[in-house]
């Protein structure tokens, strides 16, 4: 292996929930799920990816990394009052950087991320109405924003796996039909037409309590255009 597999690292990292990392428990002994344990199973498991492959002096991390372009997330606002906006000029008042989970850079001087990552973590979710979609559409207007040398930037979630969350995850990721706003056009379109062959956004999807990949790493743009396709393994 020459260059890093981050499918493979987060495949790996995904392994390790619930036994190198384990979630932590509330007072009265309910698990307390998050993003936390797999970002950090990630970064062992990035580390140990270096160390497999000899690539220790070559690739290094960040974490809430300041992004290149300001933005303005708007999430006090209704959901369909503003939609997250990226000020790519850095003209526009109020707008200010957002940060990174986890940036994946090569030790050059090139001055672009190899990779960015987000984590997110969904509970049971309700497929109607999700409240937290804007907490889902800024992130996925970073990933399509902000360039990286590799080509591709990572959305991670953590689910619970049942067939509602599933549907939930679906409609905050591509419920562009059903999502009425006051704006010419969603941020599901604005997103899409930031993403082509050179820039991609890849979905993957782990089980909360197993660690299994529930579903195949999904292309954003693609399954935005089939929202069918998006399912879980059978």
């Amino acid at each position: 292996m020459s260059e890093l597999d981050i499918k493979q690292i987060i495949e790996d990292a995904a392994l390790h929930l619930g036994k190198v990392v384990r979630y932590p428990k509330y007072y009265n002994k309910t698990t307390r799920y998050s993003e936390q344990e797999i970002k950090q199973s990630f970064v062992l498991k990035f580390y140990e990816n270096l160390k497999t492959n000899e690539l220790e002096d070559k690739y290094y991390l960040t974490f809430e990394t300041p992004t290149k372009y300001a933005y303005a997330f708007h999430l006090k606002d209704k959901d369909v009052d503003k939609q997250p906006e990226c000020d790519p000029d850095r003209t526009k008042p109020n707008f200010q950087s957002g940060q990174i989970d986890v940036s994946i850079w090569g030790n050059d001087s090139s001055g672009t991320a190899y990779s960015h990552i987000e984590f997110k973590h969904i509970p049971r979710t309700d497929n109607k109405a999700p409240e937290n979609r804007k907490k889902i559409t800024k992130d996925l207007l970073k990933l399509s924003m902000e360039e990286s040398n590799s080509g591709i930037n990572y959305f991670v979630f953590v689910i619970k796996h049942d067939n509602e969350t599933w549907n939930g995850l679906k409609v905050l990721l591509f419920d562009r039909k059903n999502y009425k706003t006051k704006e010419p056009k969603s941020i599901y379109e604005t997103v899409s037409e930031k993403l082509d062959e050179n820039h991609q956004i890849k979905i993957i999807i782990i089980d909360r309590e197993n660690g299994d990949i529930i579903g195949r790493p999904f292309d954003y743009k693609e399954t935005l255009n089939h929202p069918d396709d998006f399912k879980m393994n059978d």
